[in-house]
Parts: structure tokens; C-alpha cells; sequence
């Protein structure tokens, strides 16, 4: 006896291999831009410089993207958004 959506099968397993191999690829690429980023530039202090901040937060980011859940991604930008602000302000958590 033959299921409904066995044809199927094939493409939606190509489609997720494809997904994974994509996935794969920007997550090497996200992490090859954080650690090649410089964190400081000791003339300006000891703070995180703006392209590091931004490549920590694209390699994070591209981490849950794998899930594919878009509420999970909304959330990460909040928190994300909400923390840098925090930061930005001076105050400590």
C-alpha cells in the first residue's frame, strides 16, 4: 500500500539537504567574520569596536536561523536590541 506523500519524499529531503548545506556554509561564513574581527583598537579604550559587536551578533543570529522558527528569531532581536541599548546607556546588569 502506498502513502500519499511518499512521492514527495525525494524533494522535500533534497530541500533539506540543501537548507542544512546553506546553513552550513553562513554559519562558517559568520564565524570566519567574528574571529577575523579585531574585538579592540586600543586607541579607542577598552571597549567592543561596532564591526565586532556586529559580527558577534550576525554569528549568534545565522546559529538560530538553522531553526527556522521566526518567533525564536524576533525574540533574539529584542533581547539583542534591548542589551546593546543597556550597554549603550552606561548602566550595568
Amino acid at each position: 500500500m502506498s502513502l500519499p506523500w511518499e512521492p514527495s519524499r525525494p524533494r522535500a529531503a533534497s530541500r533539506a539537504v540543501a537548507a542544512a548545506h546553506s546553513s552550513s556554509f553562513h554559519r562558517r561564513a559568520a564565524h570566519h567574520r567574528l574571529v577575523r574581527t579585531p574585538p579592540y583598537v586600543p586607541e579607542e579604550g577598552e571597549y567592543y569596536t561596532g564591526a565586532w559587536s556586529e559580527a558577534h551578533r550576525a554569528f549568534h543570529r545565522t546559529l538560530l536561523e538553522g531553526c527556522g522558527n521566526p518567533a525564536l528569531l524576533e525574540t533574539f532581536d529584542r533581547l539583542w536590541t534591548a542589551a546593546a541599548l543597556t550597554d549603550a546607556s552606561g548602566r550595568t546588569t
